[in-house]
């Protein structure tokens, strides 16, 4: 098989000690209904079997395109993949989940169907430690994921498939600094350029285990959510110090409110300024008030419910049972699927071919 020289999908999966779940995170790629395309794997100085792995499966499919470096990082890693890419969309993959069948060809259809799109991801099947299986539905349409993204990171990063264009023209890539949050903070940038959105169909499966980045970062993780957060705040007009922002997103997460002056002080600058988007529409108005009902339900302790907000909460109660509905019929299929890719729910992981 030859490599094109300009493949339709570049494909980046970053890698450090993957060795354990690599071969079958690329196969999932490889194995695509879409056979336009290029996997570009940066080994950021990885010291297991990564290395011969990525030798042994380039031998076997010249689409496979593997790069080492020094330890530098996530960000380092696929901001040299980005300058390494060829195709006229990027789409990401973590070195430990896996693309499952269709879902390149999916995504690629509606960019091409929607050319104002910069950015198209997924739902997603989530794998936890002990190996139960969930669907995990993120905010779909562009209006949605607009008003999410003030508050935390709207897309799952092994799901998404970028427009390498807008990357070019805005002179975008992942910052290093933030740390564990690089594409949370890049797709706020990215926005700017374009539209969003989540597809409804689960195209990826994330695996959690105790050696992922993200679950050793702890604190430190949600600081950097919270900073990303707060910049975004800021840029739509709510400026709150880091402790508040810390507050608001974990209400939304479910923690309960303490009534005080701290608690009270943050629910009348949250209503304000929500009231305020939804009279200046620069945000879907529908949404907005989706939010509001949302915090309405969170902060009822702590907040008056309106005569007129009663609508709002109604359909926002009727619009979370469907949505609940769907996550239920999604964890039956789960269920089967995870028969079908043979996950030991011991191990955590899947032992055969997607």
């Amino acid at each position: 098989m030859k490599a094109e020289a300009e493949p339709l999908v570049s494909a980046l999966v970053p890698v450090y000690n993957g060795a354990q779940m690599l071969v079958q995170a690329l196969r999932s790629l490889l194995d695509q209904s879409l056979r336009s395309l290029e996997v570009i794997v940066i080994d950021d100085g990885s010291t297991d079997a990564t290395p011969r792995l990525l030798a042994e499966l380039a031998q076997s499919d010249p689409r496979l395109r593997p790069f080492r470096h020094e330890r530098s990082g996530v960000a380092r890693s696929l901001n040299r993949g980005l300058d390494l890419a060829r195709g006229r969309y990027v789409a990401r993959l973590d070195a430990d989940d896996l693309s499952l069948p269709g879902r390149l060809e999916r995504q690629v259809e509606r960019m091409e169907r929607q050319p104002d799109l910069v950015i198209a991801g997924s739902a997603f099947y989530q794998l936890s430690e002990a190996g139960a299986l969930r669907l995990v539905e993120p905010p779909l349409s562009d209006g949605a994921i607009r008003l999410a993204l003030l508050f935390d990171n709207p897309f799952a990063h092994s799901a998404v498939m970028l427009r390498r264009a807008a990357l070019v023209r805005g002179g975008l890539g992942y910052n290093p600094a933030y740390a564990q949050c690089e594409d949370y903070e890049l797709w706020s940038r990215l926005l700017e350029h374009g539209q969003g959105v989540n597809l409804s169909e689960p195209l990826v499966l994330r695996r959690e285990h105790p050696a992922q980045a993200s679950v050793e970062a702890g604190e430190a993780l949600a600081a950097w959510v919270d900073h990303v957060a707060r910049d975004n705040l800021r840029r739509a007009g709510l400026d709150l110090p880091p402790e508040t922002v810390r507050r608001l997103r974990g209400w939304l997460q479910g923690d309960l409110p303490v009534r005080g002056r701290e608690d009270d002080e943050a629910v009348e600058a949250l209503f304000a300024f929500l009231e305020r988007l939804e009279r200046e529409g620069r945000y879907d108005p529908r949404e907005v008030r989706r939010l509001r009902a949302r915090f309405m339900l969170r902060l009822r302790a702590l907040t008056r419910i309106r005569p007129r907000d009663a609508l709002d909460l109604a359909v926002y109660l009727w619009q979370r049972a469907r949505y609940l509905s769907r996550l239920r019929r999604g964890a039956r299929r789960a269920q089967r699927l995870a028969y079908l890719w043979r996950i030991d729910p011991a191990e955590g992981h899947g032992r055969g071919a997607v």
